[in-house]
């Protein structure tokens, strides 16, 4: 899930959030520019990229999650039935004990609304500009819908798209294509209003 793991020595949202962007920037001729500098991910990865674009926002200028997995923390009770108490240990491994990890900084849940309050003290926060799209079969629908819901409560500038499909590549390979028509337009708006602050 992108996050990370002190026990194990795995910071594997440290690792994107911060490093491998240096990498990259080190290796490519690559823009350092915010505004320039996108996360994007598809299920556990939308996921990832909510979690990570979010808590990483000085390093991030927008965020794509397709069909994002954004519900496990907002709700434990989903993984607590008895009848599939594996899927409940499997996710304890990952967060660590889920209703700990709902009220962390693993929730995106918590970091929309601890970045809406910053940017209400502080209206120049430059908040990450969001790409969220699901499918209407898809079961995850409800909790993109919510994300979406909770973003713009909270001053998130989001783009939102559904449409017919489910969890699978059918739906992905037309709303891939939508995010990269996308970006381009949220990295010259970012950058004009950068100049006319200047």
């Amino acid at each position: 899930f992108y996050i990370d793991h002190p026990a194990t020595g795995n910071f594997y949202g440290e690792f994107i959030g911060r490093e491998l962007v240096d990498i990259t920037r080190r290796m490519f001729p690559l823009s350092d520019k915010r505004e320039d500098t996108f996360l994007g991910g598809l299920s556990m990865g939308g996921y990832g990229a909510v979690r990570n674009g979010l808590k990483y926002h000085e390093t991030f200028g927008a965020i794509v999650s397709f069909s994002g997995a954004l519900h496990f923390l907002d709700d434990p009770q989903l993984l607590s039935d008895e009848n599939d108490p594996v899927d409940r240990v499997f996710m304890e491994s990952v967060f660590g004990p889920l209703e700990e990890a709902g009220k962390s900084d693993k929730n995106p849940s918590v970091l929309i609304e601890k970045l809406g309050k910053q940017k209400t003290v502080d209206p120049s926060l430059k908040l990450p500009k969001v790409y969220i799209s699901c499918g209407t079969e898809d079961d995850l629908l409800p909790s993109n819908r919510t994300c979406r819901d909770r973003m713009l409560a909270n001053g998130f500038q989001v783009t939102y798209e559904e449409g017919p499909g489910g969890h699978d590549w059918d739906f992905w390979d037309t709303y891939i294509k939508k995010a990269l028509d996308w970006l381009p337009l949220v990295a010259t708006a970012e950058g004009n209003n950068r100049g006319n602050a200047n």
